[in-house]
């Protein structure tokens, strides 16, 4: 039976010199825990509140002798930093790269900040609801700007967005924003200062938002797996829909835009992290033709390629995926080519591409998409479209949708698990398509216009041709303006005609039209010109 006291202790009297013996005036609790041992704890000077704490202690200890003790206990004392750390550990133990551990723990971080969550009692849905909602409406702080000041120089522009002053560069050169003089003598104008400011000051977007939901649920997943605590307060909580706030929408690079890439960085002179031209060349090629991350093409080695198998392959290491799931993707003919030549002397299990240029992919882009004069960033119908690195990867996408491929074979090469993330994302079917759609329906004028007749029986009303630096079969080739060029890759007809054709344009044609002879194709007013097959950028 636990019971409380207040010690004795014994203290001379300065002026009678004796000795007198006192009490305490904290009570102290004397109790037998689970094991039978003897326990003395100090309580409170509140006798009260002794009282209630001698009687916890004693059921804990009778609960414990039947294992009904609470097993998270000890853990709710911890503070949830200690928990981070180790919920950090855990996901480097597991195998991942450091980049994404690093990068869920720091969005972890700041929501506890933020929420003011010290320990896991204090864990709680509806705050972190309220927290990211805040910073959905209240973008970074930024400083004042001085009135009457035109010009800036680059510490001065990093101290009013409250960033790091070598971040100055490739933002201004990113976004295309004013900028004179090199150097120290580098001075960036008021217009440029307020863009970046008004771009800072944005809230958060809702898909990062999602992604520090997604963060801290799993944080708390682990919490409740590992034994700490006993549910997860934070289960019930939903991302937002991404669709109403797009704020990093990818461009579709056109086959003639990527082939001018290529070109560009191939006689390039710029070295960027220890690439050269040749280097982002093959780089770009081969994120073109297979949709690897720049992640997962930093990790690529020449042991990584396979060049003289039945299908040539690239393969990156599970480690390194997205998903944690080996990939091999399967190489087109002008990129094996391409890398058989590129690879020869190099050491086979040296890094391709090393260097840290993967953190800072879309300003080595941005400066080659300057450099053959495309934009890096566009408007688009729902706002703006950036061509950072990612969209060679969507743009791969979008090639194989353009190519004729089935939903499930863009799926697999895009390594999805759900085909709603290649359709949503990257298969947005275009109104050219749909028009060439609709135009088959079936007439229901009673006089309906010879042309409109002869367009819909060759199914191809509308439609645009694509040339694909993939070189898919059964793929059509056309430039733009008002000459109609049709190219058949593979069967007994590979080649390719162009007619001259004012506003017209084509869809896909098989090897088996080819063999027809294209008989769809009226000859009045055309004139034939065959190109070869062998050089891709042969047509214009």
């Amino acid at each position: 039976m636990a019971h409380i006291f207040r010690p004795v202790y014994v203290r001379k009297d300065p002026e009678t010199e004796k000795s007198v013996r006192k009490k305490l005036r904290k009570w102290y609790i004397k109790y037998r825990d689970a094991d039978g041992i003897v326990r003395k704890v100090p309580g409170f000077k509140d006798k009260e509140a002794t009282k209630a704490l001698a009687h916890e202690l004693e059921t804990k200890a009778a609960r414990q002798q039947v294992n009904m003790a609470n097993p998270f206990e000890d853990h709710g004392k911890r503070p949830l930093k200690e928990h981070l750390d180790d919920f950090y550990r855990a996901l480097l133990a597991k195998g991942n790269t450091l980049r994404q551990p690093q990068q869920v723990r720091n969005r972890v971080a700041e929501i506890l900040k933020g929420c003011g969550f010290v320990f896991i009692r204090d864990l709680s849905g509806s705050r972190v609801q309220e927290f990211l909602a805040e910073r959905r409406t209240i973008g970074k702080v930024t400083v004042n700007l001085e009135p009457g000041k035109e010009w800036f120089t680059k510490g001065e522009l990093a101290a009013i967005l409250g960033i790091k002053p070598g971040s100055v560069g490739p933002l201004v050169r990113r976004h295309g924003l004013e900028a004179k003089g090199n150097g120290k003598a580098r001075r960036f104008p008021r217009s440029t200062v307020q863009a970046l400011r008004q771009r800072l000051c944005q809230g958060m977007s809702m898909q990062t938002s999602n992604f520090y939901l997604s963060a801290v649920k799993q944080f708390c997943r682990w919490l409740v797996k590992d034994r700490r605590m006993s549910d997860n307060p934070l289960a019930y909580l939903e991302g937002g829909n991404v669709k109403l706030d797009r704020r990093h929408d990818r461009q579709t690079l056109s086959p003639e835009q990527l082939s001018l890439i290529l070109e560009t960085a191939k006689v390039s002179t710029w070295v960027f992290r220890s690439l050269t031209g040749t280097d982002r060349e093959m780089l770009y090629l081969t994120a073109m033709t297979t949709g690897f991350r720049a992640s997962e093409l930093a990790s690529l080695t020449p042991a990584s390629f396979d060049l003289d198998a039945n299908t040539p392959t690239a393969t990156v290491a599970s480690t390194y995926t997205k998903n944690k799931q080996l990939a091999s993707q399967p190489l087109p003919p002008e990129t094996t080519e391409a890398l058989r030549f590129f690879l020869t002397g190099k050491p086979s299990d040296r890094p391709l591409w090393p260097g840290g240029w993967v953190g800072d992919a879309a300003e080595m882009l941005a400066h080659d998409l300057a450099d053959c004069g495309l934009p890096y960033v566009i408007d688009g119908p729902d706002g703006p479209l950036y061509a950072d690195f990612h969209a060679l990867r969507h743009s791969y996408i979008a090639l194989l949708e353009q190519s004729g491929a089935s939903l499930k074979q863009a799926m697999q090469l895009a390594r999805h698990s759900d085909p709603k993330l290649t359709m949503a994302r990257y298969g947005r079917t275009r109104l050219n398509d749909l028009s060439g759609t609709i135009g088959r329906l079936p007439t229901l004028l009673a006089n309906p216009s010879p042309d409109s007749s002869r367009l819909r029986a060759t199914g191809t009303e509308g439609k645009p041709a694509v040339h694909s630096p993939l070189h898919s079969p059964g793929l059509v080739h056309a430039p733009d303006g008002g000459c109609q060029r049709l190219t058949i890759v593979g069967g007994e007809s590979a080649g390719s005609q162009a007619v001259a054709s004012p506003g017209a344009a084509t869809g896909l044609i098989t090897s088996d039209d080819a063999r027809k002879g294209l008989q769809s194709v009226p000859p009045t007013g055309f004139e034939p010109v065959t190109y070869g097959l062998g050089n891709r950028r042969s047509i214009p």
